[in-house]
């Protein structure tokens, strides 16, 4: 680690080192982002940029998250990672895996990254579930009932969700939303979801709405949008809200034009469509998740935005939606991409081979790169250079306290 760096001094979570959250706490806040700008600049260092702009900071550094997916543990997580009970009166309690040991849950009653008001929300819990004497979910033996709580808020509207995983073997969970309800927690809606399968994940195939709507919703930049458990959505509202203000500002910039189409591809539940759709005619996004689709499709209608179109599937799959009539009938799409604006926001993995060879094949005059993953977006740009150049190159800070960063990055054709 460079000298420069200072150390051990900046710490305020008493878990850091124990779970596997926040690696990057023991540094300041400055070193964290200095060293996120240097490692996107490492990977595309062999890639011509007009504009290389210095890194944009996350607006909040604590309580940045709007969704935390805890782990339910109990007192052998303690004594194997040799944590003290101190302090720590619930048998069980909820928290997260420690660093390469998903087998164990490290308790997390002080973590600092949702809320405030998340942290008496595991509280209640914890004590709920020790009262009850409920067992914990045990992955090697398939068995137990506690697998995970899920807490989603809306930062810009004050609505939050508690979403309680278990097993079938649960027979009531009215007692626990009671203690909820009288808990003085703002709490919207709370959801009872149901999962008996191997799989250590925070899914259900039978959730049941105890109260509320089963969803809350969250002001992003223009729009409002309606999040329901599984929704995909940037998990800093107001980092993301920064980048959304970047793109619609480099759309008018370009002067894509109310008569353009902007294709959004890897679109989620249409977050940054819907966000740019008043400069342009019609949006067109394409997602792999049916959720997501059916959120992007409702939040379209309830933002009053009518030249909308969300297809499903993957996008290397709807490559034909590039020609003037590849779009289904019925689609409002009058552009082709030739003469519209794309913006693509792939997972980490980046971009399908076949993507990259039609985006080089019609050559759209605009192209926005949303990117979590700095090598992959290094080989990409690099596909892309022979019909592309890189104008504007734009670091963000999506995540503090971790390694990961955020890089928005604006092409245009040669």
């Amino acid at each position: 680690m460079p000298n420069c760096i200072q150390t051990n001094t900046f710490v305020r979570c008493p878990h850091f080192g124990f779970c596997g959250g926040c690696s990057k706490q023991d540094l300041s806040y400055d070193d964290q982002i200095r060293l996120k700008e240097e490692k996107v600049r490492s990977f595309l260092r062999d890639v011509p940029v007009e504009r290389s702009h210095p890194i944009l900071p996350s607006p909040d550094i604590l309580f940045y998250r709007n969704k935390m997916e805890y782990s339910f543990g109990d007192e052998r997580d303690r004594r194997i990672l040799k944590i003290s009970a101190e302090n720590e009166t619930p048998s069980v309690h909820l928290g997260l895996h420690p660093k390469g040991r998903f087998a164990l849950v490290t308790p997390t009653s002080e973590c600092l990254l949702l809320s405030k008001e998340s942290r008496k929300i595991l509280a209640i819990v914890s004590e709920w579930a020790t009262s009850h004497h409920i067992p914990t979910y045990l992955r090697k033996n398939n068995s137990g009932v506690l697998r995970h709580l899920v807490i989603r808020e809306g930062k810009n509207t004050g609505e939050r969700m508690v979403n309680l995983f278990t097993t079938s073997g649960l027979s009531e969970a009215d007692s626990l939303a009671e203690r909820l309800k009288s808990s003085g927690v703002p709490i919207t809606t709370f959801i009872w979801s149901l999962h008996d399968g191997l799989s250590d994940v925070a899914r259900s195939e039978a959730p049941r709405v105890l109260w509320g709507d089963g969803f809350i919703k969250e002001k992003m930049g223009r729009v409002t949008l309606r999040v329901l458990p599984q929704t995909f959505l940037q998990t800093n509202t107001h980092a993301a809200e920064m980048m959304l203000e970047l793109l619609s500002s480099w759309s008018k910039e370009d002067s894509a034009g109310s008569s353009a189409t902007l294709f959004d591809l890897y679109c989620g539940s249409g977050s940054i469509g819907l966000n740019m759709a008043s400069g342009v005619h019609d949006v067109i996004g394409i997602e792999t998740e049916p959720s997501a689709i059916q959120d992007a499709k409702l939040n379209a209608e309830a933002n009053g935005v009518s030249r909308a179109t969300f297809l499903l599937g993957k996008v290397e799959d709807h490559l034909d939606v590039f020609t003037r009539d590849g779009v289904s009938a019925g689609t409002v799409a009058t552009g082709t991409v030739s003469t519209g604006t794309v913006v693509v926001d792939p997972p980490r993995m980046g971009l399908h081979a076949n993507v990259v060879q039609a985006l080089l094949s019609v050559a759209p005059p605009h192209l926005y790169y949303v990117s979590c993953n700095p090598e992959t977006l290094a080989r990409d740009l690099t596909l892309l250079g022979p019909r592309y150049h890189v104008r504007d190159l734009q670091p963000m800070d999506f995540f503090p306290h971790t390694d990961h960063v955020e890089t928005a990055v604006r092409l245009s054709r040669r």
